[in-house]
């Protein structure tokens, strides 16, 4: 579900709920019943973009590496990010990325924790960019 009220804003609201049919596993391994995304964007004159996302997956069941008795559920977890861009033009820009803002402490899969709280700091330049008048 959508929502557009101009180029300047606009937000996505996305779910899904799986079933798994399986023939022969108790569960479709690190998969989750569910994942629901809230996605908004501001655009401030076509110079800067914010990107902000609140997601959220639902549990998952893991199997041990040793034993296929071992079976454990992963908790659901949500995951908050934050990004802003800055387009010099249309070829050049740069951004800034806020990654779980919460600082969330999640496994995405067994054994394997996310990074809790991190910044990406990029740039970005792309050689088939329109020109400019174009």
């Amino acid at each position: 579900m959508g929502y557009k009220r101009s180029d300047k804003l606009q937000f996505l609201l996305r779910g899904s709920y799986f079933v798994y049919n399986l023939l022969n596993e108790d569960y479709a391994w690190n998969k989750p019943e569910y994942t629901v995304s809230l996605t908004g964007r501001y655009n401030l004159q076509n110079k800067i973009f914010v990107d902000a996302d609140i997601l959220l997956f639902g549990k998952r069941y893991v199997q041990g590496y040793n034993s296929s008795s071992y079976v454990r559920e992963l908790a659901p977890y949500v995951d908050i990010n934050l990004g802003v861009e800055y387009r010099y033009n249309k070829l050049l820009s740069a951004f800034v990325n806020f990654n779980n803002i919460a600082a969330s402490k999640y496994k995405m899969w067994n054994n394997y924790p996310v990074q809790r709280f991190n910044v990406m700091v990029g740039v970005t330049y792309s050689l088939w960019g329109e020109k400019a008048g174009d």
